[in-house]
């Protein structure tokens, strides 16, 4: 969705935050997946021009992830909303911050 133009980063923050910590969760997971999965998000995003501390904000979603696998299952809720709509929505976080401005170029 991001790299479509149809979230900000910090929709992105969050679902990756989500998507991942079941697989943490998972008996199987491999030891060092964290970093596994942080190169090929990495890999996913060189050369698109986006800026270099949103690198870092995906290991802290990764890290968030992990730790949250570490507890009991919780329901969580996406805090996003659609700011337009069109052809394709666009959703963005509720409560703006500069990371959130990131965008593709």
């Amino acid at each position: 969705m991001f790299m479509q133009n149809r979230c900000n980063l910090g929709v992105m923050l969050q679902l990756i935050e989500f998507c991942f910590e079941p697989l943490f969760r998972h008996p199987h997971c491999p030891e060092g997946f964290r970093q596994l999965a942080l190169e090929q998000i990495s890999l996913r995003f060189y050369g698109t021009g986006i800026d270099p501390i949103a690198f870092e904000t995906f290991e802290q979603s990764m890290q968030a992830a992990e730790q949250r696998a570490e507890r009991p299952y919780k329901q969580v809720t996406l805090a996003a909303e659609i700011t337009f709509g069109s052809v394709t929505p666009f959703w963005s976080v509720m409560i703006p911050s500069a990371l959130s401005s990131i965008q593709v170029e």
